[in-house]
């Protein structure tokens, strides 16, 4: 978990637009008491210092919900303004902008880191910019060979169990062989009719690694390896709109589940809470009669498919994955409006079939850039720094270099 001084930024991030919180309020939740009100201003204060464009300083207030003038220019009541903040006559925010953390709290700290970082190529960036998409990759073409496969032999044990239940331990071989002939169906033929895509992402909990990246990932892209640094909540936001406009099985943002650390049940209740009472029991029952509802597998693919996506090898763990997982229907129609177009590039090991996420035209959630360490960072920093200029970015986006010794490749 996070230190103090981290559970301050978390929070102030997290304060939704248009709305104030108190300094006392984010103190007695940190601390346990309001009396820690001076220590979360001078912590705002020096996160200010360093990011006053971004940084939303201005939603916090003092005691009497009245805005504090110690930010940089402008102030913070032409920033709430902006946000449609209402004020009374004693300059205090209106009770309905006025946001008491307690009510809030669960949300606002959640474990969910704030910014994601998307590792690509000097190259694909300026590719990303212009066309303000993101590709998400085949499964098949992703650096791990165990990806969406780890998930289905823990399935099976249970159902099992599940069946046993229904048809009485005596009929354990049964139990084992219809289990087994489930999973190796699914398994078999869930990708016969979804397209699975992956775009990832890498979470960073530790302050050297939010700023100067992690070194093992820069690795894999020598002297020419950049970070595009994104706003999770709004990347969320985008993906369910993403969803809703075409014809997934899933499209969602995950965190990737470990597999030294996976708990099938714990992780999966929906899936297993279907295996358990509603597919074992059909199983049951078609072993006299065939019964088994179309309803219900569609219902267990889509679960499936949620399960199977989100499992990763254990040796990846370094990574602290967050990922888009993106599952599309395979259409037969060529004129289906809701199908997503599938592309290819060229890689190291051939055509690599991709499709394009969020192509609305829209700004991606962008937050900032991390220059990777190389050989040549300073000109990596300026053809970037060029980029957002003539892409009109400059300002919107901020620019960091990562510190970290590595001069790429040789």
């Amino acid at each position: 978990m996070p230190g103090t001084s981290q559970k301050i930024l978390d929070i102030v991030i997290r304060i939704p637009t248009g709305t104030v919180v108190t300094y006392g309020e984010i103190s007695n939740v940190v601390y346990g008491h309001r009396r820690g009100a001076r220590a979360v201003a001078a912590r705002i204060k020096k996160a200010t210092r360093c990011n006053p464009e971004t940084f939303p300083w201005w939603r916090v207030v003092d005691e009497n919900w009245i805005p504090t003038q110690s930010g940089p220019e402008p102030g913070a009541h032409e920033h709430l303004k902006k946000e449609g903040v209402v004020f009374v006559e004693n300059g205090a925010v209106a009770t309905a902008h006025r946001n008491r953390l307690p009510l809030t709290v669960k949300e606002i700290m959640s474990e969910k880191p704030h910014e994601l970082f998307h590792y690509t190529s000097l190259q694909a960036l300026e590719g990303i910019l212009k066309s303000r998409n993101l590709w998400a990759t085949h499964i098949s073409h992703l650096n791990d060979s165990s990806e969406f496969t780890l998930m289905w032999s823990e399935i099976v044990p249970h159902l099992i169990n599940y069946l046993i239940q229904n048809i009485g331990q005596k009929e354990l071989k049964i139990a084992e062989h219809n289990a087994n002939k489930f999973v190796q169906i699914m398994e078999s033929t869930i990708f016969k009719h979804v397209s699975p895509f992956v775009a990832s992402f890498t979470a960073h909990t530790e302050k050297t690694h939010v700023k100067n990246g992690l070194l093992s990932q820069w690795r894999g892209y020598g002297d020419d390896g950049v970070a595009i640094i994104f706003d999770t909540t709004k990347l969320e936001k985008r993906v369910k709109h993403e969803k809703k406009q075409f014809d997934y099985l899933e499209c969602a943002l995950v965190q990737v589940i470990y597999s030294n650390e996976l708990d099938p049940k714990k992780h999966f209740p929906s899936l297993f809470k279907l295996l358990r009472d509603k597919l074992a029991p059909d199983i049951a029952t078609g072993l006299k009669n065939d019964v088994c509802t179309k309803k219900l597998l569609q219902d267990i693919a889509i679960e499936l498919f949620r399960a199977v996506g989100k499992v990763k090898h254990w040796g990846f763990k370094e990574e602290q994955e967050y990922r888009i997982i993106a599952g599309m229907a395979k259409s037969t129609r060529s004129d289906d409006t809701h199908q997503k177009n599938e592309y290819h590039r060229r890689g190291r090991c051939g055509s690599i079939p991709y499709i394009k996420l969020f192509e609305e035209n829209d700004d991606l959630p962008i937050s900032g850039i991390l220059i990777g360490p190389s050989k040549n960072q300073e000109a990596s920093a300026l053809k970037v720094k060029t980029m957002l200029g003539n892409m009109k970015l400059k300002g919107k986006i901020r620019l960091e270099k990562s510190e970290i010794p590595f001069v790429g490749t040789v």
